[in-house]
């Protein structure tokens, strides 16, 4: 099985509930693609976070949460490290990445933590939510939820700079 095929069984796996199936497709993902940065770094560490991002969410679902948090550190510091080379081409992923770290951390009862991750990555994909919305709303938005969600598990209220996708959503509800 191709990679590509790989990455897309453990996410069908998942959604049809075969979480140890899933689990076992993205850690096989994460392997070959170490074995892919160690030829050659610069042309598959996006590749390798992203499936280390795909794994958090698999062992996250597993409640193997130490594991999942580790696999989302790693996809995140990756992330930086492509984000400090290119920008544009990959903050995104960052702000996505952020955000599983997120869903890791409330998923371990962490909420203050998940808090902090999704704010994070509100951040990160609002100028890009801004620019080139039909592309980058949608993130900012499955962000903005979360943190809400987050904040009131927290018992913490949201900070309202970050609620604008929520209002923007709740508008055109409205228009509709």
């Amino acid at each position: 099985m191709g990679l590509a095929a790989l990455g897309a069984y453990a996410v069908y796996e998942s959604k049809a509930g075969n979480r140890p199936a899933a689990l076992e497709a993205a850690a096989r993902a994460v392997a070959i693609r170490r074995e892919l940065v160690a030829a050659n770094r610069e042309a598959f560490l996006p590749d390798l976070a992203m499936s280390l991002n795909n794994q958090a969410n698999r062992q996250s679902e597993m409640g193997k949460r130490a594991e999942a948090l580790a696999s989302i550190e790693e996809a995140v510091k990756h992330y930086r490290e492509l984000v400090a080379a290119n920008r544009e081409a990959f903050l995104p992923d960052l702000a996505l990445s952020n955000g599983t770290w997120g869903k890791v951390l409330l998923a371990a009862g962490d909420s203050r933590g998940a808090v902090a991750k999704f704010a994070e990555g509100i951040r990160l994909i609002t100028p890009f939510a801004h620019d080139l919305p039909q592309a980058h709303f949608p993130l900012a938005l499955r962000l903005s939820r979360a943190y809400v969600q987050a904040c009131e598990t927290a018992g913490v209220a949201p900070e309202a700079d970050l609620n604008w996708p929520l209002e923007i959503a709740k508008r055109l509800e409205q228009e509709a």
